[in-house]
């Protein structure tokens, strides 16, 4: 077995394995969230979203760190991703 040398690359084992159980909670929830015989379009539009956040976020933080020249500021932008996500999750209510 290789040894972790670095305090990085032991946040980044242990980050990866808590990512893990975010995303199976997220699933979970999102289950509950989707009207009964539509999971397969909510999971796909789930997942585009997904790909999506993968290219905006690096280039909201690059896009801030390049204008403000702070690399500090660059990583606080992501709080509009983060507001915008909690704006549409707080309308919408499971079906009873």
């Amino acid at each position: 077995m290789r040894k972790l040398r670095s305090p990085g690359s032991v946040r980044g084992v242990l980050g990866d394995r808590y990512s893990y159980r975010d995303n199976t909670s997220l699933v979970v929830v999102l289950l509950a969230l989707v009207p009964h015989g539509k999971q397969g379009e909510f999971f796909g539009f789930y997942n585009m979203m997904g790909k999506f956040a993968a290219v905006l976020g690096p280039l909201l933080v690059g896009a801030t760190a390049l204008f403000t020249g702070s690399t500090r500021l660059g990583i606080l932008s992501i709080i509009v991703l983060f507001a915008g996500g909690a704006a549409l999750l707080a309308h919408s209510r499971p079906e009873s």
